[in-house]
């Protein structure tokens, strides 16, 4: 049943994204407006990241959960996704040279994990990197609370802190897709407190 849901998921997330890139590492932020792309960060941008979150994906009056395992720094990002169960479904590694994605279960045709890294790098990323690294009409609001990324005056993603930066509710509109993150300290975070 999970495996069916996760399916769906990735069916909606390869209809909503494929066909959207022109460039290796950009994906349409607003459907097929060139002006709304966002390109992802290099990897000797990326903060140094060892977290893991239980993540609920709400779309179409669905919710799925998964677990995600993401580690980055100035080398590479590799984000892991599994079930609640911890049944690996899929990993993706940013590195210098590429996006690589590593099913462990067959994937729909053309489906795009560099939207899940944009969504990890406009929620988790500096703000100051963030903003220098943004083309086209894309500006980003933000607070120690929530960033909203816009294109001109329309608003293409919100993100809201869950009461540390690592767990955040993330609204993409043009999906439309829901996403709360939470954090799941490891053990040895809960040893060293």
């Amino acid at each position: 049943m999970i495996r069916c849901r996760f399916f769906l998921l990735l069916f909606f997330l390869h209809f909503l994204l494929s066909g959207c890139q022109q460039d290796e590492n950009c994906i349409a932020l607003a459907g097929h407006n060139d002006q709304a792309r966002y390109c992802l960060l290099p990897t000797a941008q990326a903060p140094v990241l060892n977290l893991t979150q239980e993540v609920q994906i709400d779309w179409k009056g669905q919710t799925f959960t998964l677990l995600s395992v993401l580690e980055s720094g100035t080398n590479a990002t590799t984000m892991v996704t599994l079930t609640p169960t911890g049944q690996t479904l899929f990993s993706v590694r940013q590195d210098a040279q590429k996006v690589a994605l590593n099913p462990a279960a067959p994937l729909p045709s053309g489906f795009e994990p560099r939207a899940l890294l944009a969504l990890v790098q406009l929620a988790l990323w500096p703000e100051e990197k963030l903003r220098a690294h943004l083309t086209g009409c894309l500006r980003l609001e933000a607070s120690a609370t929530h960033r909203t990324l816009r294109c001109d005056d329309a608003a293409l993603l919100d993100v809201s802190y869950l009461g540390r930066p690592e767990s955040y509710r993330l609204q993409w509109y043009a999906a439309p897709l829901n996403l709360q993150a939470t954090w799941l300290p490891d053990v040895k975070d809960d040893a060293s407190e």
